[in-house]
């Protein structure tokens, strides 16, 4: 199992997620991303990442403390064995053995967290409402940097204009921009 964060704030880094899982997959090994400081500052495609497992956490959204996700790919999920028991991860009942229902119901022993999954699925909410499409990060290598700085110059000159961004969604706009200014440093330190 490889074990990779996709996006540092303390290194100013963007890691190339579809290479590190292409060389770990060659190899026969699998792929976990903690995506927890990426998914609100940019957009995370599983399928084009081609990752194993993605994890990320609500409170990183705005969300509440305490539950998260974690993506899976859907033939490793129904190969695995559930690791807690109860509540809705069971098919069907035998006097001598059980079977247990297809992913994710079969990892969701017990009862959920039902406030908390409320909150982070308004927390999504929120940012897919913020997503306009200015301020996500998309295919952000493949743009030379003198037209990532024009970017951010026009993000800075319509920020009110197109987005009306109110006080409520201005931490995520800063952090945006946060974003952006660390990636084209990081550019500048990188290849100077």
């Amino acid at each position: 199992m490889t074990s990779i964060n996709r996006l540092s704030f303390d290194a100013t880094s963007v890691l190339p997620i579809e290479e590190i899982a292409h060389w770990a997959h060659d190899v026969g090994a699998k792929v976990l991303v903690d995506a927890c400081q990426s998914v609100p500052h940019m957009v995370v495609d599983v399928e084009s990442l081609n990752v194993d497992f993605l994890a990320a956490s609500s409170h990183k959204m705005c969300g509440p403390t305490g539950i998260g996700f974690l993506y899976g790919k859907s033939d490793i999920l129904s190969t695995m064995p559930p690791f807690l028991g109860g509540g809705e991860m069971i098919s069907d009942v035998y006097l001598d053995h059980s079977t247990y229902a297809d992913p994710p119901s079969r990892f969701e022993a017990g009862t959920p967290a039902i406030g908390e999954t409320i909150g982070f699925g308004a927390a999504i909410d929120y940012y897919m409402r913020l997503a306009c499409k200015q301020f996500m990060i998309t295919r952000w290598s493949s743009v030379d940097i003198c037209t990532k700085a024009c970017f951010l110059c026009q993000i800075f000159a319509s920020m009110d204009q197109h987005c009306q961004i109110n006080a409520k969604e201005l931490p995520f706009v800063l952090s945006m921009l946060r974003t952006y200014i660390l990636l084209i440093l990081q550019h500048f330190w990188i290849n100077r």
